[in-house]
């Protein structure tokens, strides 16, 4: 039986690292699908940025496609995210 606090609640402090396990588990899945996002979208990246820079040396220079702002856009809050998972659950 769960420990009780004197209101005969159960006490959540005997629940929290059985609950953080999980949450530990997800959040490393949860990385893990972003450092491989984050490595996919580089490559894309750098695909697209030398290509952009060939058009650049033939046309001059022309603005950046819009699909790869909004790469650079999503691999940015990718890395915010896999920092926020590392703040919450460091690595032990």
């Amino acid at each position: 039986m769960a420990a009780t606090d004197s209101d005969d609640e159960p006490s959540t402090a005997a629940a929290v690292p059985i609950a953080r396990r999980p949450e530990r588990v997800q959040a490393q899945l949860f990385a893990k699908l972003l450092r491989r996002d984050i490595a996919t979208m580089k490559r894309k990246v750098t695909k697209a940025e030398l290509a952009w820079q060939k058009r650049c040396e033939s046309q001059g220079y022309v603005d950046p496609p819009e699909r790869l702002v909004k790469v650079r856009e999503r691999m940015a809050e990718a890395r915010r995210m896999l920092s926020a998972l590392n703040s919450r659950f460091p690595r032990s």
